[in-house]
This record gives structure tokens, C-alpha cells and sequence, in this order.
């Protein structure tokens, strides 16, 4: 038994992708590609050996029509030779299904900067990109943006935090939450949806900061009466101890803010050196961290 040429035509982005097969029980040595001009005649667009074919540089507007004719033989003496079969004519109409390229990216945080007077509404990451109409302009002739992704943690799926449109500056402010720990990726975007793969992934991390100082003045004059960091970023919890001349323990707290007022069990205590150590767990991309230095020293209660 045979059959006649089967043709299945794969639309893609100013393409079409011809697929065909032919059941015979003859060999099939070529196959010529026909396609319908504008006159309404077929053209032959090339005669191959194999069964795929991609009629490029089309209109995704346009619909194009196709038939194939195989040419085959038996080879063997007395039986006709050679053997035609034709397809059926399909069209199909061209689709832009094919996204624009990933850009690169970098991302800088302006840890270098911090100083004790930075706030938390001054901590940003600046997230670049590179354009990919010069990256790739094969597929980025319709490009109408880029979409930012985020993650606050290494472990954390990244989410579409903001879609800047190619119009605007490749280049994007983001104020975490958590302060400058996060990871970042990039896509582009085409006018019909078509979004890229993400970019590298690139994390930053926080670059803690916390500082103590060793005097303060519980006499409720309302100036310096707490015991507390004078510079506190970036910091989930501690582990603060205060111990008394004898290493008696006189106070402990696991908030990073401390706000000790010089008492223990709600009885001031004298004025006098206590001595302290305290443990740092640091917000780290990567989780929750215990600081390698242990942070120690000496409180000097003034109430005078």
C-alpha cells in the first residue's frame, strides 16, 4: 500500500516550518517544495533530500500556501520509473512566538557607603542591564520592556517585582525590605507577550553594622538614660548579657535595640563597670547568621 505525501506546516516568528511524510513502498530519492505566489501559481522553492524545510523571511501577516512532490523509484527493471506523489497544498500564516534574548545584568549595593548615619530608608540596590536590541537584534525588533525579578533569599523563588518599559532608563532603584540582601534577574519582553528566560541570577548580600558604646546616664534627664547600639543594620537578633563586677548576670535581652535603663529586676543599679558580652545574628541572604566576632566589653553606669 502507499500513501500520498502528508504535509504539516509549524508556524514560528516570520517563518513557516514544513514537516512531511510518505508511506510507499518505494524509495523516495527527492522531494521539490512548491509555493503559491502572488499570481496564483506555484513556484518551486527548492527539491531536497530530506522531509523538513524552513521557508524564511516571511510576513507574520500573510498567510503562504505549500505543496510538496516526491520522486521516487523502485529500481527495479520494467516498473515505472521515476514515481511522483503529490501532498496536499496546506497554508499556514507565520507567528511571533519567539521571545527576545535574556539580557546581562549587574547588580551593585552601595554597601562601600554605610556609615553609622545611614537609615534604613537610604539602603537600595541599583539593578543595570544591557539592551538587548544591540544583544540580539534578530529577535528584539519588537522588544517593549524588561520584567525584574526578586528574591529576598537565596532559597526564595523570585517573583516580578517591576516591568520597565524600553523607553525608560536600563536601570532600576529597588528599596528591600529587608534591607540589602536580596537576589535579582532580568527578562525582556516582546509586543506580543513573548518574555525570555531569566537572566543569570545575581544575589547581594547585607553588610551588617552594629556598634555599642560603653557609657551611658539612667538619671531621667531623658538624655542617653537607656543603654542601646549607636548604630544598629541589618541585625535580627542578639544575645546580650550584663554582668556585674562578681559575674553575676544583672540583665539579658534578644532584642538588637537593647534599651536596658541601668536596672535589674526593676531596682536601679549603682553606678560602676559591668561587663558585657553579646552574640550577633546578622539577616544574610542566605538566612539568619551568627556573626564570627563575639562582641564584648565594658558599661560604665553614670548617673550623675
Amino acid at each position: 500500500s502507499a500513501s500520498s505525501v502528508f504535509l504539516e506546516i509549524t508556524p514560528t516568528d516570520k517563518k513557516n516550518v514544513l514537516n512531511w511524510e510518505s508511506k510507499t513502498p518505494w524509495n523516495n530519492k527527492r522531494y521539490s517544495i512548491f509555493k503559491l505566489n502572488s499570481n496564483g501559481n506555484f513556484d518551486e522553492l527548492s527539491t531536497i533530500s530530506s522531509t523538513t524545510f524552513e521557508d524564511k523571511g516571511l510576513d507574520n501577516s500573510t498567510i503562504y500556501c505549500y505543496y510538496v512532490e516526491s520522486v521516487g523509484s523502485y529500481g527495479i527493471d520494467n516498473i515505472e520509473d521515476p514515481l511522483t506523489n503529490l501532498s496536499q497544498i496546506a497554508c499556514q500564516k507565520p507567528k511571533d512566538d519567539v521571545p527576545p534574548c535574556a539580557p546581562d545584568i549587574k547588580v551593585i549595593n552601595i554597601c562601600d557607603m554605610i556609615t553609622g548615619e545611614v537609615g534604613s530608608e537610604n539602603l537600595f540596590n541599583t539593578i543595570e542591564w544591557d539592551d538587548v536590541a544591540t544583544q540580539c537584534p534578530a529577535v528584539s525588533d519588537d522588544l517593549i520592556g524588561y520584567n525584574i525579578y526578586y528574591a529576598a533569599k537565596i532559597t526564595d523563588s523570585l517573583l516580578k517585582i517591576k516591568f520597565v518599559s524600553v523607553d525608560e532608563s536600563r536601570r532600576y532603584f529597588h528599596f528591600p525590605e529587608l534591607g540589602l540582601l536580596g537576589c535579582y534577574s532580568v527578562t525582556s519582553v516582546d509586543l506580543l507577550g513573548n518574555e525570555s528566560v531569566q537572566s543569570k541570577k545575581i544575589c547581594v548580600d547585607n553588610c551588617p553594622y552594629y556598634v555599642l558604646p560603653n557609657t551611658f546616664t539612667p538619671n531621667g534627664d531623658g538624655y542617653n538614660d537607656f543603654f542601646e547600639p549607636t548604630t544598629n543594620l541589618f541585625v535580627s537578633t542578639v544575645d546580650f548579657k550584663v554582668f556585674n563586677a562578681w559575674g553575676n548576670l544583672v540583665f539579658q535581652t534578644s532584642d538588637p535595640k537593647i534599651m536596658w535603663n541601668g536596672t535589674k529586676s526593676g531596682t536601679l543599679l549603682p553606678d560602676g563597670t559591668y561587663h558585657y558580652v553579646c552574640r550577633v545574628f546578622e539577616n544574610r541572604v542566605s538566612g539568619v547568621k551568627e556573626a564570627e566576632e563575639l562582641l564584648s566589653g565594658f558599661i560604665h553606669i553614670l548617673k550623675n
